[in-house]
């Protein structure tokens, strides 16, 4: 793709012109595409490169996000489509090129512009992997070959919502507990900040002698109160750094993934969730003709846990040195003994596709049964924690004024 700026002459003699992205490098290509289009291109040039760049930015920036559910309802307009005999190009553009949706209406127009420019459907739609995952054009291109787009889109489609499904529990999961915490921490910095200074100016008018976690309250509270902002910048530098590190730096983001698995409740949402996401991949990529070798290795390519991914890497190695696959699964060490029996099962049966599909099912089921009952699990812990929170602050800064009112009562 390239930015080129133009003007031109429409059927109709009216000038037209601006900015527009085409997948040509060269202004002749874009031209003849433009012209081809209806009209008389009077003047084209290519944007430089970092202008270029800089366009597409913000571009990017201002425009609206495609939800999972528009790419879904997308795929299967598409795919109804086809099977009513509409060329794919109609197609394209009449479930998209009319959407809603702007982003998505201009991505459909040039995709249309892709492939009326030569370049193959999978790799037209490969452009926009936020939009369209690697899944869906590695689908449509097996169905581009193979004559069976219309079912193969059906599928892209069915498998783009299960997994936002699996992504949505996920999301539910880790929403409540950190909801928790923040609540949790905002009503303490509210005390630190608004009570604990109060409460101070008390104890200094009468001279009271303060026990040591009093005293730490308090310098607490005067770090808060001085620093605010600081403090604030601070966390937000850290959670920044931390999230901006763990995406960007593998070996780092390969530790944080082992450490998540790790840690309890959240260990296995993550676990559950890859599981899930994993054999409805399998799944899909085995029922559309794709081979074990040639999914694992497209698999690996989606699958954004980083310990998953080596473990993937494991199981393909095995198969590679003749294993059988539920051997290989349980080489890998992170599948659990129902998935490589319900692996065997289906290697043995050559019912593999449709045991993978029942494993997906019944990981989803699990991790929706986790989601409905984390909040139950995790109320009384965030109570148990906040509440001895508050009790040691309260404890810090009552105390005092009860040996205050007893030596008074003592006079």
């Amino acid at each position: 793709m390239a930015w080129f700026r133009y003007k031109l002459l429409d059927k109709q003699g009216r000038p037209r012109g601006g900015l527009i992205d085409l997948p040509f490098e060269n202004p002749m290509s874009a031209t003849t595409y433009l012209e081809r289009q209806g009209g008389t291109v009077v003047f084209l040039q290519p944007l430089p490169g970092l202008l270029g760049l800089l366009v597409t930015l913000v571009f990017r920036f201002f425009q609206k996000p495609v939800k999972p559910e528009e790419t879904a309802e997308v795929l299967t307009n598409f795919s109804v489509m086809l099977r009513a005999g509409i060329p794919a190009i109609t197609a394209i553009r009449d479930s998209m090129g009319q959407s809603d949706n702007p982003t998505l209406s201009r991505v459909g127009r040039e995709i249309v512009t892709r492939v009326e420019g030569g370049a193959p459907l999978a790799s037209a739609f490969g452009t926009y992997p936020r939009i369209f995952p690697q899944t869906v054009s590695f689908l449509l291109g097996i169905g581009e070959q193979s004559g069976t787009l219309d079912r193969t889109s059906r599928d892209a489609a069915s498998h783009v919502k299960r997994i936002n499904q699996i992504r949505d529990d996920v999301k539910k999961a880790v929403t409540y507990p950190i909801f928790m915490l923040l609540a949790i921490f905002t009503a303490l910095g509210f005390w630190m900040t608004v009570v604990v200074p109060t409460i101070t100016e008390l104890f200094e008018s009468f001279d009271v002698d303060l026990p040591p976690l009093t005293l730490a309250i308090i310098a607490i509270a005067d770090i808060l109160a001085a620093y605010t902002f600081t403090v604030l910048a601070g966390v937000a530098a850290v959670i920044g750094g931390t999230v901006l590190t763990v995406k960007h730096v593998p070996p780092i983001r390969r530790q944080w993934h082992k450490l998540l698995l790790r840690i309890p409740v959240f260990g296995k949402i993550a676990a559950i969730s890859n599981i899930a996401f994993i054999s409805e991949y399998l799944s899909l990529l085995l029922s559309a003709g794709v081979d074990m070798l040639n999914a694992l290795r497209t698999l690996r390519e989606s699958v954004k846990n980083e310990v998953y991914r080596e473990r993937l890497q494991i199981v393909a190695d095995e198969l590679v040195a003749g294993r059988a696959m539920k051997d290989a699964f349980e080489s890998a060490g992170v599948f659990p003994p129902f998935v490589q029996r319900m692996v065997s099962v289906g290697e043995e049966s050559g019912s593999l596709t449709e045991q993978l599909k029942y494993v997906a099912e019944e990981y989803e089921r699990r991790l929706n049964n986790l989601v409905a009952g984390l909040s139950k699990a995790i109320e009384p812990i965030a109570l148990m924690v906040g509440g001895g929170l508050f009790v040691l602050v309260a404890a810090g800064l009552f105390l005092p004024i009860y040996q205050l009112i007893g030596d008074v009562a003592a006079m």
